[in-house]
């Protein structure tokens, strides 16, 4: 407070007096805005000033977006350090939760991981899914760090298909199942030689396996398959003028045969 002595002209005396707003104190050291909310635009503020709370770079408003402030200097609450809302009532801090990382560059043929929910600052490995390996021979499991902007970062492994081991066939049996990789197929099939019935194979990832019976090929040419005969066209035959002579001419002796039956007069 300052004192002014009222003087037997009616005025004061001339003084120095001045009156300055309140200022408001740290809104970031505020219960519930540490470590999750961005209130910069809030320091140093008097009373009447505004400013906007936001979150963290790697976390998202869970509910509604940024939130004003007000520094209301005349407004006792110490957790909020003299900051009311717009509407001069209690500031609430704006619940802000970390940022969940995007998945999508893992989801490819080949990997496996553990990243599906992993938020600002958490981290996750990515590996070579079963059936698959990794394609320089020499690689392993990669570490992934959940960044602010909500991507992965780390080196994803390059992986390939992993090749079957050379089927094993018995006696008689060859086969296209060398080098086949994950969900290829090949086939096996009777040698020379030999015969049985082709069967078709799947590379699962360790071992070529059949699809339905296994070959089983026996010795030996196997039973020939005779195609039936092209039926006779049988047609109507006409009596010839010498067909009663056929018998007189000897031509039904056992041994003989001829075409004679159904010639005209003059035809050999």
């Amino acid at each position: 407070s300052y004192y002014s002595t009222c003087q037997a002209d009616g005025s004061f005396i001339d003084s120095q007096l001045s009156c300055l707003p309140l200022r408001c104190g740290s809104l970031a050291r505020a219960d519930g805005y540490a470590g999750t909310t961005d209130s910069s635009t809030c320091e140093g503020l008097v009373h009447g000033q505004g400013c906007i709370v936001t979150c963290l770079p790697g976390f998202d408003f869970e509910n509604a977006g940024p939130s004003g402030a007000i520094c209301n200097a005349a407004f006792h609450d110490t957790k909020a350090t003299g900051f009311t809302d717009r509407e001069g009532r209690k500031l609430a801090p704006p619940s802000c939760v970390r940022r969940k990382c995007s998945t999508v560059a893992l989801e490819r043929l080949g990997l496996r991981h553990d990243c599906a929910g992993v938020s600002t600052g958490q981290t996750c490995t990515v590996s070579a899914a079963q059936a698959y390996e990794y394609a320089d021979g020499r690689g392993g499991p990669s570490l992934l760090f959940c960044a602010q902007d909500g991507t992965l970062k780390g080196v994803i492994p390059a992986v390939q298909p992993r090749t079957c081991a050379p089927a094993m066939f018995g006696v008689g049996v060859v086969s296209s199942c060398l080098g086949v990789v994950v969900g290829s197929t090949c086939w096996a099939y009777c040698s020379s030689g030999h015969h049985g019935v082709p069967r078709q194979y799947r590379c699962d990832g360790f071992q070529v396996t059949a699809i339905g019976s296994e070959i089983s090929c026996i010795k030996g040419l196997g039973p020939h398959r005779m195609s039936p005969p092209e039926p006779q066209r049988i047609g109507r035959r006409l009596s010839g003028d010498c067909d009663a002579d056929v018998a007189a001419a000897g031509l039904t002796a056992t041994g003989i045969a001829h075409d004679c039956l159904g010639k005209s007069a003059g035809e050999l």
